[in-house]
């Protein structure tokens, strides 16, 4: 990918567009191109983990769903095989993450400028459990995106919808 290219606009009008170079988006989001690619590269080593034990454990089941929500801490991905029992345990597992700068343990809320990935240190951990599918279809359910999903509000109008958004109505 050499750039984006951007469109600013609401769903009434379109207001211009802007090329983004990718070492533009690497600086402004990264601080580097350097800090870019370690992120992108240590990024998919973490997933190909999760994926290799979603493989080791259901990889002969076939079709897969999946699903990943952010916990407070760490990541949770449940998968399970599409054609499952509802008797099945669904399987979760739980990627934790613990970074220090310097020796200094960092929390994820913590925002740090540095000027080389060798600055920080990233330990990760995955923990394997199975959840029952009614406890996991219960959890499913009951999440706010799902609602909002399933549940539209009937007021919703082009006018209103950012406040629909932002929860202001």
């Amino acid at each position: 990918m050499d750039g984006a290219f951007v469109a600013y606009h609401n769903t009434a009008k379109m207001f211009g567009f802007q090329y983004i170079t990718l070492d533009e988006i690497d600086h402004r989001i990264y601080g580097s191109s350097e800090m870019a690619n370690w992120a992108f590269d240590t990024t998919c080593k973490l997933l190909q983990d999760v994926v290799r034990i979603i493989d080791q454990r259901l990889g002969d089941r076939g079709d897969l769903l999946l699903l990943t929500t952010i916990g407070p801490a760490d990541l949770h991905f449940y998968a399970m095989p599409k054609e499952a029992d509802e008797n099945e345990p669904v399987l979760q597992l739980k990627l934790n993450l613990r970074r220090e700068v310097g020796g200094k343990e960092v929390s994820q809320e913590d925002f740090v400028m540095m000027e080389s990935p060798h600055d920080l240190q990233i330990w990760s951990a995955i923990t394997e459990s199975e959840v029952d599918y009614s406890h996991f279809k219960k959890y499913l359910t009951a999440s706010e995106w799902v609602r909002q999903v399933r549940k539209p509000k009937e007021n919703v109008t082009v006018e209103n919808l950012e406040k629909v958004q932002w929860g202001q109505m």
